[in-house]
């Protein structure tokens, strides 16, 4: 995914302005603009509807980059997040499963230092800039 791209200030805000739409039937309308990866856009779009029931406080993030559905839907849930990270304080944390990111921002909050690991160094390179 050529996720840098979807930082564009225009596609942000086409995605938020049809993050209520279906997603299949968007997908069959012209793209905005050639040069817009419109399928990333449109996995964005399916990718916040999704996020919006399990995070959302994420909703009011700017350029925040959704990582795929099915991260999304194996993430744990902000509620969860946060009563998990309620648990434990400390100096370090690792968490070795990073995925969304849900539970490393969670947790990163009662920690001085925070690492998060993850098999896709796309997931990590999203993680890191949406904190």
């Amino acid at each position: 995914m050529n996720w840098q791209a979807l930082l564009n200030p225009d596609i942000q805000k086409f995605i938020i302005d049809h993050q209520n739409e279906d997603p299949a039937k968007l997908a069959l309308k012209k793209t905005p603009s050639p040069d817009w990866p419109y399928s990333e856009i449109i996995q964005q779009i399916k990718a916040r509807q999704k996020a919006s029931k399990k995070m959302p406080d994420w909703l009011d993030c700017n350029n925040i980059i959704y990582p795929n559905t099915e991260i999304i839907e194996q993430a744990s849930s902000q509620a969860c997040a946060l009563f998990k990270s309620g648990l434990f304080k400390g100096k370090n944390f690792v968490d070795l499963t990073a995925g969304s990111g849900n539970d490393t921002i969670a947790f990163a909050k009662n920690f001085k230092n925070a690492h998060a690991i993850d098999i896709s160094s796309e997931n990590i390179e999203i993680l890191a800039q949406n904190v």
